[in-house]
């Protein structure tokens, strides 16, 4: 009879495929941001499905780098192992994206804000928002052009993102996830 042992992480190697995941995550989402910037800044509703498709993208590469972890340790891993993994790759790609976005929008393209901003406006207008609700967006915005690039609100952002995908990572590794607990028989 063979015995099923757990892997522990303990060296440097075992974060290889999430790290090296984080960054190919990272390089794609930066690619593709970067079309939904050009191609549809200032289109309300094509920008919005594009960013939903870039975040489906980015939870199926997720799920691709979990089954290449499982399978890098012998196909057997448990809840802690696979979610730490996923969370490596997460804080990755999450903070070049959040440093990308921010370099982006503040020095490639400044103009990105306020036609996305008048973008919204426009569609808020469209579907009849009343004119006290135009007026607070409106204000909001203006506050937001004011206040400018903020560390505490980009962290804050950055905290979010990392937030949402951890709870995708949580449904992710429960379905990644193979325990051998008991004893199997060796053909």
């Amino acid at each position: 009879m063979t015995t099923f042992q757990e892997h522990e992480y303990t060296t440097p190697e075992d974060a290889a495929i999430p790290i090296k995941w984080g960054f190919m995550i990272a390089g794609v989402t930066c690619v593709l941001t970067t079309i939904n910037c050009e191609i549809f800044a200032g289109k309300m509703i094509p920008f919005f499905l594009a960013t939903f498709i870039i975040i489906v993208i980015q939870a199926v590469m997720i799920r691709a780098m979990a089954v290449r972890q499982r399978e890098a340790v012998g196909g057997y891993i448990n809840f802690r192992n696979i979610f730490r993994a996923i969370l490596i790759t997460t804080v990755i790609f999450c903070v070049i994206n959040s440093v990308y976005y921010n370099v982006y929008i503040y020095f490639i393209d400044p103009t990105f804000k306020m036609r996305n901003n008048d973008a919204y406006l426009n569609y808020a207008v469209q579907v009849n928002f009343t004119q006290q609700k135009l007026d607070e967006i409106g204000k909001k915005f203006n506050e937001d052009r004011k206040l400018g690039f903020g560390i505490g609100r980009e962290l804050l952002s950055l905290l979010e993102e990392i937030g949402f995908y951890s709870i995708f990572g949580l449904i992710c590794a429960v379905v990644i996830k193979r325990e051998h607990t008991h004893e199997v028989k060796k053909r």
